[in-house]
């Protein structure tokens, strides 16, 4: 019989922290449930309805700034998150990117793409 690696127990913690890339993940994880985008108007804002989920974080790629999202509704399990594009100086770049979400909560994280139509 082999014996266990003492360092896996630990090891294993700390993985189970790390955020995830999934497109479906398990019940108990934070998950995003519906995006959507208004990039035009007087009030450009992404948002991201979830579940599961404490914060919500958006990065752009190109070094293009997004603001932080607000936490603007909590009820029945799931929570809406805003970011108000009112301000943002890229604002203009952003249609036709991929934008990555990192989504935490207390059964752990998950990062997720989601895509900004041109």
């Amino acid at each position: 019989a082999s014996k266990a690696w003492p360092a896996a127990a630990p090891l294993q913690n700390a993985l189970a922290l790390v955020p995830r890339v999934t497109a479906e993940p398990a019940k108990e994880t934070p998950a995003l449930i519906s995006f959507t985008a208004t990039l035009t108007g007087a009030a450009p804002n992404l948002k991201f309805e979830t579940r599961g989920a404490s914060e919500l974080y958006v990065e752009a790629p190109d070094s293009l700034f997004v603001p932080l999202a607000k936490k603007a509704n909590d009820s029945a399990g799931l929570t809406t998150f805003v970011v108000d594009l009112t301000k943002s100086p890229d604002l203009a770049d952003l249609p036709g990117k991929v934008l990555r979400v990192t989504i935490t909560g207390s059964a752990g994280a998950i990062e997720t793409p989601v895509a900004l139509k041109p």
